[in-house]
């Protein structure tokens, strides 16, 4: 494969490590990189009110119960799209991108991973999000392998339904191109991770690649577009 023997932070190089290692940033852009099309795939759908990282609402003395919440001032969600749900409500998303081959997950099931992730997500935003922000939270947990969690999925397929009355395509076409996006969106990532040269500056993705593998997806899939 013709990767180098060893790491830059002095750890023996394999394909295992390099879906973990943090530097370069290659891990949190993979994360952002899910966050940006699930943006832009709300853009898509016609909703308009849609923000990249917004800012939470100060709590301004507010009491949490959940010791996990986080309640520091400028404190940020994923992403931020009014009328997701319905009913003009602002609806937030954190996105929870786990690589699923590492050793500390080798015990589990897929399903107790999702599980975990979403329990551990929710409690850090849901309480805060519901009583000061007076929305919903949703935690979106993918593994790096493609899979979703049973919370995104719904999300997604909800997506999926405000885009199909947009288009008047199919419900189930249009869910499956959703996740062969999301599926496209982490091989992508997870070659960067692996063939990356481990740089600080991030690449800027522009909304036009995420379409590249629509294409192919539907062709593969065997579906119409």
């Amino acid at each position: 494969m013709n990767l180098p023997s060893e790491c830059v932070c002095g750890q023996t190089y394999t394909v295992d490590h390099s879906q973990q290692c943090l530097n370069g940033g290659f891990i949190h852009q993979r994360h952002n990189e899910a966050q940006e099309l699930f943006a832009f795939e709300c853009q898509r759908a016609g909703l308009k009110d849609i923000e990249l990282e917004p800012l939470l609402l100060p709590i301004l003395g507010m009491a949490l119960e959940s010791k996990r919440a986080k309640q520091m001032d400028g404190a940020r969600s994923d992403v931020r799209v009014r009328g997701f749900w319905g009913n003009q409500q602002h609806a937030f998303f954190e996105f929870r991108v786990f690589y699923s081959c590492a050793k500390s997950y080798s015990s589990l099931k897929p399903a107790e991973c999702y599980s975990r992730f979403e329990s551990t997500r929710s409690p850090e935003y849901e309480e805060r999000i519901n009583k000061v922000d007076c929305g919903s939270s949703t935690p979106m947990v993918m593994a790096s392998s493609g899979g979703m969690g049973p919370r995104m999925s719904m999300a997604l397929k909800h997506l999926a339904k405000i885009t199909t009355e947009k288009t008047n395509q199919a419900l189930c076409v249009t869910f499956a191109l959703l996740r062969c996006r999301f599926v496209f969106c982490l091989l992508r990532s997870a070659l960067v991770c692996l063939r990356g040269s481990r740089s600080i500056q991030r690449p800027k993705f522009s909304p036009a690649s995420f379409d590249a593998p629509t294409v192919l997806a539907a062709s593969e899939s065997r579906l119409k577009i």
